[in-house]
């Protein structure tokens, strides 16, 4: 037996998703794409903030002097 087909042959086969495991993945993936831009819009609408800055401000309330420093 050639090098290559002993790799082969030691390797496990390849496991696919099930068809209901692809369908949570990708529910997963499009909750991911869309809930930080849906916050990113409610923060915009509603504050006129988008996300990184509010993260930022939200950083800033959490140091004692409310400051960067």
């Amino acid at each position: 037996m050639s090098e290559a087909a002993h790799q082969d042959a030691e390797k496990p086969p390849v496991k696919w998703l099930t068809a209901a495991e692809v369908d949570s993945w990708l529910s997963v993936v499009r909750l991911m794409t869309w809930l930080p831009w849906s916050i990113d819009q409610q923060l915009r609408r509603d504050s006129n903030l988008g996300m990184v800055e509010y993260q930022v401000m939200a950083r800033l309330s959490q140091s004692p002097e409310r400051t960067c420093g």
